[in-house]
């Protein structure tokens, strides 16, 4: 949208264009249900499809394109406006065939200890 500031001390941005991913986070001068309404409008009309939407005193939207997923939140300002945080990032699925992170056993008695010169001691 028209007329944002970039908040730089919360912003991460990795890659140009149509391709980046990180976090993007700013400030506008429009309310939360004006940017709502402003994503809810604009993100189809640029190709993603919308997963899911929750409005609230902080909104989260969440939109997937081409193999990437598209967060949005969307909450009061300060004093005025809305601050907005989108996280761009991959999507891990089965659409696009990557695999999660395998699951890691909870470390116990079960689980086996760290290896390669690392001891464990127990807690007394």
């Amino acid at each position: 949208p028209q007329g944002y500031e970039i908040n730089s001390s919360k912003t991460m941005v990795l890659g140009s264009g149509h391709s980046w991913n990180g976090r993007l986070v700013y400030f506008i001068n429009s309310t939360p249900s004006q940017m709502f309404d402003f994503y809810r409008r604009e993100m189809p009309g640029m190709g993603w499809q919308v997963i899911s939407l929750y409005r609230a005193p902080t909104s989260v939207m969440t939109y997937s394109q081409s193999g990437r997923i598209a967060t949005v939140e969307i909450a009061s300002g300060f004093i005025y406006g809305s601050d907005v945080s989108i996280v761009m990032a991959p999507a891990v699925n089965a659409h696009t065939g990557a695999q999660p992170p395998a699951e890691r056993p909870p470390y116990g008695a079960s689980a086996a200890p760290p290896s390669a010169g690392v001891t464990v001691q127990p807690m007394k």
